[in-house]
């Protein structure tokens, strides 16, 4: 599961964005938003530790810390934050 883990683009509230997940041995993790399209630096960026527990990831980075389900599937990484909103991630 560790790695670099790039969404799909998808509409926010900031425009079109793809996501990248960093998931690291070390137990740090980073999420940062991608502007789509442009040459633009980050727009969203977010790191901090994180631990699993069982299907779950828990870190102050994701979903204000509440804990997020993660599973693979395939070669894909999926994470789910709740009935709305999910991540089908590729690895980078």
């Amino acid at each position: 599961m560790t790695g670099h883990w790039l969404s799909d683009v998808r509409e926010t509230k900031l425009g079109p964005m793809r996501f990248e997940f960093g998931i690291h041995p070390d137990g740090s993790f980073e999420v940062a938003g991608l502007p789509a399209g442009t040459s633009a630096g980050d727009t969203y960026r977010r790191s901090g530790l994180y631990r699993l527990e069982g299907s779950r990831l828990i870190s102050p980075a994701i979903n204000e810390g509440l804990p997020v389900q993660v599973r693979t599937e395939g070669d894909e990484l999926v994470l789910i934050v709740d009935e709305s909103l999910s991540f089908r991630l590729q690895r980078r």
